[in-house]
Formats: structure tokens, sequence, C-alpha cells
């Protein structure tokens, strides 16, 4: 299997080398150094690659990339990945998906501990479908400190487990704002719950694909006997007391993708509607909208004009265009006369 260096060489040196011999006319041009031959921008997907290759050489060449996509490749080592980021100081991206990263961190975070090197330039890393385990994350959040985009999707994650090995305490990176973690079978809104914690200043969360049944986070198990399984309703001080409401951990989100989840209930849409900063939301694809259902009702307009008016912050919807005062207006129109002969215990809060 090639190395990164090799792969390089053959994507971005041999086609110019060719070019020049091949020319038919002798013209005088200053021949570029090899190291200004390397764009810094870097695309070598689904290369084989399954190392760094020769430090020196790759230093040489690679010391002004700042993105680099290596996804779906055959990295399984993390010395190998270390020794990358280490090349590449000015690095500000790093895709790594699709590479095999399950391996134990432990004698590359060692190798890493005896220098105390960190990547203060990384600012977005992608390790979708990686198989990375918390345990790795953890160690690899250590040394960007400065890391504001993560991609996590697709790795199988039912838990959340962001504790601290030394201290046992919650890890928290306050320079974390997006994280996107599609498609992890985690189920239950207080795992969820788990990332706003580490991440405080989190911006932006996507939850696609995601089996979460509801946003409602169940109460400490001493108080599981009383039924109290919903989100308190507001002035319901004990309540307010014992349970962490489900926006607790998510003060500064704007952006929130709870698209093909499993969400089912309109209780679940008005806790929505707490999140203080939530401005920007896609829910689509869940089991309260899903088509021929008993307790359909409505249409698909309908069912954006009940959204719009129970969700009163909000300021786009999946994606469509900004809500005006007017959509506002007709929403919560709408709103009214759709519940007035309701049940009470049917009706919305507001």
């Amino acid at each position: 299997m090639p190395s990164l260096l090799e792969a390089i060489v053959e994507k971005y040196e041999c086609f110019e080398d060719d070019t020049f011999d091949q020319m038919p006319i002798a013209i005088y041009v200053p021949r570029k150094n090899p190291r200004n031959m390397i764009p810094n921008l870097l695309v070598l997907n689904d290369c084989d690659i399954d190392s760094a290759g020769q430090e020196s050489d790759l230093r040489d060449k690679c010391h002004g990339v700042e993105e680099l996509d290596l996804a779906q490749n055959c990295l399984s080592r993390w010395s190998e990945v270390f020794k990358i980021l280490h090349i590449m100081p000015r690095l500000k991206f790093a895709n790594l998906s699709f590479n095999n990263l399950s391996s134990d961190i432990n004698s590359a975070i060692e190798v890493c501990d005896d220098t105390g090197e960190t990547y203060p330039c990384l600012k977005s890393i992608v390790l979708n479908s990686t198989n990375i385990t918390w345990r790795s994350f953890r160690h690899i959040l250590k040394r960007i400190p400065m890391v504001e985009e993560i991609h996590l999707s697709m790795n199988n994650y039912d838990v959340i487990d962001l504790e601290d090995d030394e201290h046992c305490q919650h890890i928290q990176m306050p320079s974390v704002k997006r994280l996107h973690f599609t498609g992890n079978p985690v189920s239950t809104w207080s795992e969820v719950c788990k990332l706003g914690r580490a991440f405080p200043n989190l911006e932006s969360l996507v939850l696609a694909e995601c089996p979460l049944q509801s946003l409602m986070t169940p109460p400490p198990s001493p108080d599981s006997h009383l039924g109290l399984l919903s989100y308190p309703r507001q002035g319901s001080g004990f309540c307010d007391m014992t349970l962490d409401s489900p926006h607790d951990a998510f003060t500064h989100l704007r952006f929130l993708n709870l698209n093909r989840t499993l969400i089912r209930t309109w209780d679940d849409v008005d806790i929505l509607g707490r999140f203080p900063a939530l401005r920007y939301l896609r829910i689509q694809g869940c089991p309260i909208f899903e088509e021929n259902s008993e307790r359909q009702e409505y249409t698909e307009h309908e069912r954006r004009q009940l959204l719009i008016a129970r969700l009163t912050c909000i300021q786009t919807l999946n994606g469509g265009a900004e809500i005006t005062a007017d959509d506002r207006e007709d929403a919560e129109r709408f709103l009214i006369r759709y519940y007035m002969d309701k049940p009470e215990n049917e009706r919305p809060e507001r």
C-alpha cells in the first residue's frame, strides 16, 4: 500500500514532470521547488494510503498544507495520524472519514506526551465512520484545543462517554461550535445532553437519523416511581428543582437538525420552543409527521403552521424562507382554530 508521500508524488508531481518532458519547444521556465508544487488543499480519497511515509521529505512538501482530505483510505495506526499532524503544523481541516481508527491510541499518545504537542491551528476534524472509541476521541480533543467543528457521524455510538480518564470530570471544550452526529444509535436525550455539557458554546447540532424517541429527560431514579418522565410544565417548582431541563445544556444552540429521528409527540415540539437561542430547525421524516398515520388530521401546510405557531422564536423551518410576521400570525390563528374543539389536555400550553 502507498504512503501519503507516495500518493502525493504520484498525484501532484508526475503529471507536471511529464508535461515538461514532452514540450516540443524549449522555453526557459524557472523550476519550482518541490515544496511549492503542492497546493495548500490536498485531496487524496480512496488511495489505499496506510502510512505517512518518509518524514523529512513529507515535511518539505507539505509544510504549508492547510486542508487535508484522506477519506476512504487504509489508515489504522494513530502513530501515523499524529505523524501527519506533526508534519503539517498549519493544518486547519482534516478529513479522516472511513479509515478504521478503532485501534488503541495509548502508544501513539505517549509519543505525543513526551513533547506535549498540540495542534492549535486545526479548526475542523471529520471522523465519520472511523469506529473511533470515546477514549481515543477524548485524547484527540486534548491535542486540538482550538477545534470549532467536529464530525462524529456513523460511529455506532449509543452512549456518550466524555468523562476525563484522569480526573473523572466531564470534559469541556468551549471552542467547539458545530457538531455533526448523524446516524448514531443514541436514543435518549439525556445522553445527548452530555454533548451539550462537553461543548457548552455549541451553536449547531446535527442529530439526523438518530433513533431519538423524545426530548424529555428522565428524572433521577429515586423519583422514577412518580412517573415524572416528561418535561415539567412551567411553574411546577418541585419538578424544576429535581430535573435538568432538556435545554439546560444547550444555551447557545442556534441550529438543530432532527430529521428522520423518532420524535412522535407535540410535547417534544413544545420543548424545542424553550431552547433559548434556537432559531433554525430541521424536523422532517419523523413519526409525528408520518403519512397515512391514524393521527394525521392535517395537510403538510397545516403541519408547518402548527410548528410555526408552537415555535415562536424559530426564524427558518426545514430550510425554507424566513418566517415573516404574517406567516406567524396566520399560523397562530390556525392553531387556535385547530385546538378550539379539542379536549383541554390535548391543547398546547400557550
